[in-house]
């Protein structure tokens, strides 16, 4: 734990290379000092199927599920520093990039 989750529109991977964007965004989250890094987990995982907006291309969705107890102070800030880290390798327009946390209860998670 944490499981951090790209969601890609089918093309994107021929402008963005998924695998520095995993690098960038496992540094972020190391970074935060809110996890074990021993602990983190990335996958990318690409789409043929989709729907956007007209003016949009292309999406790149971020989530990061985590076990509930950070603080919310904590979780605004590392979801900025993912976002901006998107954003610097998907800076051209007609991408939708979001980034998203998740709370997971402790209790519910098994492994």
């Amino acid at each position: 734990m944490p499981h951090c989750v790209i969601e890609y529109s089918s093309g994107l991977e021929k402008v963005i290379d998924m695998s520095q964007l995993m690098i960038k965004l496992q540094f972020v989250i190391v970074a935060s000092q809110l996890f074990d890094p021993s602990a983190v987990k990335l996958r990318a995982i690409k789409y043929q199927d989709y729907m956007l907006a007209h003016d949009l291309q292309h999406f790149l969705h971020v989530s990061l599920k985590i076990l509930s107890g950070r603080s919310q102070d904590k979780k605004i800030l590392l979801s900025k520093q993912m976002l901006e880290v998107v954003r610097q390798l998907a800076p051209m327009t007609g991408v939708a990039s979001t980034v998203e946390i998740h709370d997971m209860d402790p209790e519910l998670y098994q492994k």
